[in-house]
Parts: structure tokens; sequence; C-alpha cells
């Protein structure tokens, strides 16, 4: 018998998390810990029935669960701070890789320090370095990406 995986959906304001990042979230509206189980745990959240973005519900010291809307996201969305949106949430239980560009594993391969550094981010901090590099076309802003990942990891800056 298939155990049912644990999900949730609602209509949820973009908020501001008021950082000076331009950072959002949105206020997941349950008992994370009776729907999904304890701690921060990882999920694929569905905006709009288009978007997807995987990430963790996490509480940042409110007496709530939020989920990150990282500005990238919200582009896709083409939504700002403020705006409703769709969402549905489940339970993420795949096992969370990364594609790691070429230029990026060979650089870190070189740097032992900082490939155990980039290793011990959290998915979506690796996934968004990797993102970086990886969408860029032409070589001569793939390579400039580069040199900034690794002097931010170098730095030991966890995300850009």
């Amino acid at each position: 018998m298939k155990t049912k995986v644990p999900e949730i959906e609602f209509e949820a304001m973009i908020l501001d998390a008021d950082n000076g990042m331009d950072a959002a979230f949105i206020k997941i509206p349950v008992d994370v810990n009776e729907v999904f189980g304890s701690g921060k745990p990882k999920v694929r959240a569905i905006f709009d029935n288009s978007v997807e973005y995987r990430g963790s519900l996490v509480k940042y010291g409110t007496p709530f669960h939020m989920l990150l809307l990282r500005k990238d996201v919200r582009t896709k969305l083409a939504k700002v701070i403020g705006e409703m949106l769709h969402v549905r949430i489940v339970l993420d239980t795949e096992e969370r890789t990364v594609d790691v560009p070429k230029e990026l594993e060979e650089a870190l391969t070189s740097a032992p320090k900082l490939k155990a550094f980039f290793n011990q981010l959290s998915f979506s901090c690796r996934k968004e370095y990797a993102t970086f590099i990886g969408e860029a076309k032409r070589p001569e802003t793939r390579e400039r990406r580069l040199n900034k990942v690794m002097i931010m990891l170098g730095e030991g800056k966890k995300s850009l």
C-alpha cells in the first residue's frame, strides 16, 4: 500500500521580509508540525500552477512557519510583494541533487577547501550558485560568474 504524501493548498500574500534585502516569504496557514512533521520539512511548492520551487518550511524566530520566495521565483511569476498567489505544497521526499556546471566542478576540484565548503551548503545555496553560472549563455559571462562564485565561496558566503 502506497503512503499518501502530505500536501496543502491555499492562497497567500507575498510578504516583505523587511530585512533590507528584497527578500519575501509566504506564511504557512496550517500547523506544519501536525501536517508535515517537526523541524524544517523539505517541501516542493508549486506557485500559480506554473512555477515550482524546492525549499524548507522554517520559522526564523517567528511563531509561524514560512516559505521564502526568492526574487528569481517572483520574477518568473511576475509577482511583487503584496500580491496574492495560489500555493500548493507537497512534502519533498526526493533526493536533492544539484547539477553543477563543468566549469564550477573543475574549479572546485582544484580548490579542496572551497569544494568542502560548497558541499556542506544547503541544497538551495548550492543550486543558486550552480544556476548563476549555468544560466550564462556567453563563455565570458560564465567565466566572470565562475570567478565571482569562487571569490564568494572563499569568503565563506553561503549565497549570492
